[in-house]
């Protein structure tokens, strides 16, 4: 999971490591696998997923974001 924030709500993306990279999650696998696996940082995530097996990831699982808006100030 990474978790974002703007002045308006917090992003909560749930990530499929080894899974499928599109330009609109490029950017959110390349941060989980440079804090999740810093040996990595800086690698093609698309070019990942064996690692990711061997790491015990399933590479099926769905990604999804969830929204919280912050209240207003």
């Amino acid at each position: 999971m990474r978790v974002t924030r703007d002045k308006s709500a917090i992003y909560l993306q749930r990530l499929n490591p080894g899974g499928l990279v599109t330009s609109a999650n490029r950017e959110n696998h390349l941060v989980w696998w440079a804090a999740c696996e810093p040996e990595l940082a800086g690698e093609d995530p698309s070019a990942l997923t064996e690692k990711a097996k061997a790491l015990g990831f399933s590479t099926l699982q769905k990604e999804s974001q969830e929204i919280l808006r912050l209240p207003s100030q």
